[in-house]
């Protein structure tokens, strides 16, 4: 190592430069006080001085005539890699050259063949021009320090432990290879990092704080975490010693002590698991429901009973006492014999639900108890069974439980036989699907009504359900998967669907009408669902004929009809001398005649809208300007109510002028009869998104909350043999909603009786016919 005088010297020296000039001669007094050798030559490298510090070490005369360099032959000159140094190289040649040499170390041969380690220094003599004039060479002995070099590096070369040097703020500044290679770092990568950098178990500021402690105290022991560079992290015990030089130095031993953590995390562990375990066969023996009796010697005396044992029979297990003495009743009982058979064989007794009679407490009556049990066998060193664990477990209750529930089962398979009795012979098919869309239970009529064998041919899926039945929507269009029933009931929906399917043995449809509800357990969720099906093909065909049967009876009703109220009319205006009494008689006809036509239209209606057959004559219509329309014509037919138009944005719509002015007509006409004290009929017209929005407020009678789930149902009244019963045949609504629906649009409602009701419908905007994605209201 490098001792701190050289240092000082050197940072001397190079502060001077090399345009600093030395000065010849030197005092030798001054120099013989030096402990370095100190050697001068001219320019000519012929000695000029030479101290006697020098000559000790050189131990060879220098002739002063010639030229030092030419002498360095008989010094044996070498590197420490054993090289020669040829002449021009040595440290007073390079000088005179005018190089700065610093701290060279070099090997010098004695004459007694002996080695000695020099460190040289040289520097180049100036005259007050600058020439070089001479040359100094500074050098001493370093042999012991190489000598504590090598062996400081040996010791750490070969320890098994990791040793490393830091500065006073944790920079690494040597490290042995020991340690090296069981963190992973190369010893450069270690060299500039920080112990900062690889302690896992301090943040930087409480390693700062160590550090200053040890500087106080001098040294410290203890342990710690290093990460390693593949991300590992290894427990090291440190032993760390300051010393105040250079700054300030810590040299630090480091052992691995990864294994010996792991042992006593382990040791721990193990010491945890047993304390556990411990603590477990405590508690069970503290909280088992069983009775844990510990019994010794063939007497089977009790040494150790448990808090449930002595809860069951309080003050019968005395310890020391012999099973007879306790249980003086159980002296020839099962139990006793099964004791004994363990104690003869050595093998341990399972008994299940065994009756015995036994007091419960030392005074109480003999009672009936179950008991399922245990005896196992504890084998002295022997081999011998010299004590036995009894673990029983009263199941007096549950023997009486079990067979109640025999009896409920019984009861619950009998009532499940007389259930399935009633499906096997129900007309409708009945289907239940769990909660995953699998069918578990078709009845005989459900396997007849799909023509199904077995519920095993769809109980996998109700995804093949559609396709094979070919199932369809009246309209002929198919079912998709989604829509079905059953599905729906799962989503939580009460649902009734028409439907058809087609029966593959005879090749004809068949129509159905479906009715499905969810099954909740007792916290609401959905386990399963229930579809009931019926074949109403013959009633559908039915439900057609008299479809026709209303639309051939309107026309031939329509003929005569018209004829009437033609030939009324002309009676009317071609008389004018007509008597009143006949006037009122032909009024009256001719009012007839117009409720006769009103009531053949809506038969018409209903039978093209059963039928399929109503026709809309789509065009560009203004609705707010119809609405306005339909409000001044209704408002001549009422002096008690006033239809008033509160909203009303221009809007354009694709639709059926007729058929919506008949749709508008019938919710005024509504609103007006039932509101019989008159009052106010709102009307609004506005846009929502891309649809307008119709509706019709009135503050009249209302519709009753249990009637409104049907208002959209043909031939519904909901007001029928109330006072409120205006008459009519309860298909204006039906119509009407079935004409919004058809147009694209919905039409609700919403009511509170004795407060009055409010209509929407809605329809979407029309289209500009150049620009598809525009409505005619947008602007462009």
């Amino acid at each position: 190592m490098v001792r701190e005088s050289d240092r000082d010297r050197r940072r001397k020296a190079d502060k001077a430069g090399p345009s600093h000039t030395q000065r010849l001669p030197l005092a030798e007094d001054a120099l013989s006080l030096t402990s370095d050798g100190v050697l001068t030559v001219d320019s000519e490298g012929r000695l000029v001085f030479i101290n006697e510090v020098g000559r000790q070490l050189l131990q060879r005369p220098i002739e002063p005539a010639l030229p030092v360099e030419e002498q360095s032959a008989m010094f044996k000159l070498r590197y420490p890699d054993g090289h020669p140094v040829p002449p021009e190289e040595t440290p007073l040649g390079r000088a005179r050259r005018g190089e700065f040499v610093n701290d060279v170390q070099l090997i010098l041969g004695k004459p007694d063949g002996s080695e000695v380690y020099l460190s040289c220094t040289a520097r180049p003599v100036r005259d007050a021009q600058g020439h070089i004039v001479g040359a100094n060479a500074v050098f001493r002995d370093i042999t012991q320090q190489r000598q504590a070099e090598e062996q400081y590096a040996t010791i750490l070369r070969t320890t098994m432990d990791g040793f490393w040097v830091t500065d006073a703020q944790g920079h690494f500044l040597d490290a042995n290879e020991a340690y090296c290679r069981r963190i992973g770092y190369s010893r450069d990568e270690l060299l500039a990092m920080r112990v900062q950098d690889i302690d896992a178990a301090e943040t930087p500021e409480e390693i700062a704080r160590r550090i200053q402690r040890i500087r106080v105290a001098g040294s410290d022991r203890f342990e710690t975490r290093h990460r390693c560079k593949d991300g590992g992290v290894i427990d090291i015990e440190l032993s760390v010693t300051y010393l105040e030089r250079d700054g300030g130095r810590l040299f630090v031993f480091a052992r691995d002590i990864t294994e010996r953590k792991r042992a006593e995390r382990e040791r721990e562990r193990i010491l945890n698991e047993t304390t556990a375990q411990r603590q477990l066969l405590q508690s069970i023996l503290d909280n088992a429901p069983a009775a844990i009796i510990l019994l010794r010697g063939p007497d089977f005396v009790y040494e150790l009973a448990n808090a449930a044992g002595q809860a069951k029979f309080p003050g019968r297990f005395v310890l020391g006492k012999s099973l007879a003495e306790a249980f003086p009743e159980l002296v020839s009982s099962d139990l006793l014999r099964a004791l004994e058979h363990v104690w003869r064989t050595g093998e341990p007794f399972h008994c299940a639900e065994e009756r015995a009679i036994m007091r419960r407490t030392p005074e109480g009556p003999l009672e009936e108890f179950d008991f399922t049990y245990d005896i196992v066998p504890i084998h002295g060193v022997d081999g011998q069974a010299d004590a036995f664990l009894f673990l029983g477990l009263e199941t007096t209750e549950q023997v009486k439980a079990r067979r109640q529930i025999e009896e409920l089962a019984e009861v619950a398979q009998r009532r499940a036989a007389e259930l399935q009795g009633v499906l096997d012979n129900m007309v409708d098919a009945v289907l239940v699907a769990d909660a995953l869309g699998r069918i578990t239970l078709v009845n005989a009529a459900g396997l007849r009504l799909f023509g199904l064998t077995d519920v095993a041919e769809i109980e996998h899926s109700l995804a093949e359900l559609p396709e094979r039945l070919q199932l369809r929507r009246l309209d002929g269009t198919p079912v998709r998967y989604e829509e079905l029933p059953l599905i729906r009931a799962l989503a939580g929906e009460i649902t009734t669907q028409n439907a058809i399917i087609h029966d593959v043995q005879t090749r004809k449809d068949v129509y159905i009408r479906a009715s499905a509800a969810p099954i909740r357990d007792e916290e609401g969720q959905i386990v399963c669902a229930v579809e009931v099906a019926r074949d109403v093909t013959e009633l559908t065909e039915l439900d057609r004929l008299k479809d026709q049967f209303i639309l051939v009876a309107a026309h031939e009703l329509k003929t005569p009809v018209t004829i009437v109220k033609g030939y009324t009319q002309t009676l009317l205006r071609g008389n004018d001398s007509l008597p009143p009494a006949r006037r009122r008689v032909l009024d009256a006809i001719d009012r007839g005649a117009d409720r006769i036509t009103r009531i053949v239209e809506d038969l018409l209606d209903i039978s093209r809208l059963q039928l399929g057959q109503l026709e809309l004559r789509e065009e560009l219509t203004d609705l707010a300007k119809l609405v306005e329309e339909v409000i001044d014509r209704l408002s001549l037919t009422t002096t008690r109510h006033n239809l008033r138009l509160i909203k009303a944005e221009p809007v354009a719509i694709q639709g059926d002028r007729d058929r919506l002015e008949q749709v508008l007509v019938n919710l005024l006409g509504n609103a007006i009869t039932y509101s019989p004290q008159g009052g106010e009929v709102d009307v609004a017209v506005y846009i929502r998104g891309r649809e307008v929005v119709v509706s019709v407020r009135d503050r009249g009678v209302g519709i009753p909350e249990g009637k409104q789930s049907r208002i959209f149902q043909r031939f519904y009244r909901a007001h029928t043999g109330t006072p409120y019963d205006y008459g009519g045949m309860g298909v204006g609504l039906y119509i009407s909603h079935e004409i919004i629906r058809r147009h694209g649009g919905r039409m609700w409602f919403e009511s509170k009786e004795g407060e009055g009701s409010t209509f929407y419908f809605s329809l979407p905007l029309a289209v500009h016919p150049d620009r598809p994605g525009l409505h005619l209201h947008d602007q462009p």
